[in-house]
């Protein structure tokens, strides 16, 4: 799987955003053990002694794969609306999120009035300084409204990588403030995984479109998000 394989399937204005992902992989992968598949992410229930698998709406994810995987050569996925509305099929639409204004610098009292924050509590702040609702971040990210509930409930709340990888896109969120809220449930953007260098060469392009940047996922053998 390469560029190649999906050079017909890209939405109309990112080829050479795409292009350029085999450069930032080479110019700052660790070959250190790829570290894509999230296995050890998922947190044990200690009520259930097993992993929450409740994470993601996956219906949609999973149908958007299957498109990929069976499009035809000729371009059928070759515009930006045909192919973040592929997964129309199996779930209602949502209007894209309006970009949030560019972010001056961070001040450093604002900073320290987070210092205790915790990643539950940091999701909310940010879905209503945004401008968000919660219907609309949770559906962008792919994220089960039942899920959505118990985060909102539990400040303390931890959730799997992939998730909050998840919410930080349906955010819009910087490079600077993903890193933060990654952070603050103990997880970090790692050189060693193409996965986490995906995601962020994405972030730093300002694409957030979940199923756009599947796609690359999926040209580099990486785990989807959703999946």
């Amino acid at each position: 799987m390469g560029f190649d394989d999906i050079k017909n399937k890209i939405p109309a204005g990112l080829e050479k955003l795409f292009a350029g992902i085999e450069a930032f992989i080479d110019k700052y992968y660790t070959e250190a053990g790829d570290s894509a598949t999230f296995e050890d992410s998922c947190i044990t229930s200690p009520e259930t002694g097993v992993c929450d698998e409740e994470d993601f709406d996956t219906s949609s994810l999973k149908e958007s794969k299957k498109i990929w995987s069976d499009a035809p050569a000729s371009g059928a996925l070759g515009s930006a609306a045909s192919f973040t509305g592929m997964h129309a099929a199996s779930a209602t639409p949502v209007a894209p999120l309006a970009a949030p204004s560019k972010l001056s610098p961070r001040a450093l009292d604002s900073l320290m009035a987070q210092v205790s924050e915790t990643w539950s509590e940091s999701l909310l702040r940010m879905i209503d300084e945004k401008g968000y609702t919660d219907t609309e971040v949770y559906k962008r990210a792919g994220i089960d409204r039942k899920l959505f509930s118990k985060i909102r409930s539990n400040p303390s709340y931890q959730p799997k990588k992939i998730t909050a990888i998840a919410l930080a896109l349906a955010l819009n969120l910087s490079l600077d403030e993903t890193k933060d809220f990654l952070g603050r449930a103990g997880y970090a953007l790692s050189p060693s995984s193409k996965f986490d260098l995906i995601v962020r060469y994405f972030i730093e392009n300002e694409v957030f479109d979940i199923y756009t940047i599947n796609l690359a996922l999926y040209a580099h053998d990486q785990q989807l998000i959703g999946e």
